[in-house]
């Protein structure tokens, strides 16, 4: 470890703003650069204050086994990749619903966008109808009828913990079973 970077941690460890805010100045134009490259450059900004943050936050009870600039690092590249993919998995969310739509779509909607959505709801379809009995009692009552964790959990006299983790698995089961294609 640099013996500077020694300095300004032992400096953080005690709550020192005055450290935080020179690491930030030694680091962040890096940081920035790395982030824009993994995250891309309207997030990369946002990913490198996160990181800082949570190096303020793990001050106290941060172990180092290695380089205050490798942590750094790396705490930006999986924050970074975090954000790609919740960005990602919005997108294809949006794209979802702007397929489907609602049933009072225009009829101008035009006959490519009419297939589209046929295609995605029969795709849907199939994937509901594949899940496990208890999976798919869940992602219905969940995402069709709109009922809470806890009343699913009531409903089925179980937790909301495991409703939770039932309707989780479900959404992960359909994202992989959905053809690539339509969600893209």
């Amino acid at each position: 470890m640099d013996a500077s970077d020694a300095w300004l941690l032992a400096r953080l460890r005690a709550g020192d703003v005055d450290a935080l805010e020179q690491l930030l100045r030694r680091y962040r134009a890096p940081l920035v650069a790395y982030a824009a490259r993994v995250a891309g450059p309207v997030e990369a900004e946002d990913v490198v204050q996160e990181t800082f943050c949570r190096l303020w936050a793990w001050r106290a009870t941060w172990r180092p086994e290695g380089s205050v600039r490798g942590l750094l690092y790396r705490v930006t590249r999986n924050l970074a990749i975090s954000r790609r993919r919740r960005d990602a998995a919005r997108e294809r969310a949006a794209r979802v619903v702007r397929v489907l739509g609602d049933a009072d779509a225009p009829a101008d909607a035009g006959a490519d966008l009419a297939v589209e959505r046929e295609e995605l709801r029969r795709a849907l379809a199939r994937g509901v109808g594949a899940l496990p009995p208890r999976r798919r009692t869940v992602f219905v009552l969940r995402c069709v009828h709109g009922l809470s964790y806890g009343e699913i959990a009531g409903l089925m006299d179980t937790s909301t913990q495991t409703v939770a983790n039932q309707l989780s698995r479900a959404l992960t089961t359909l994202r992989r079973s959905l053809a690539p294609s339509v969600l893209q």
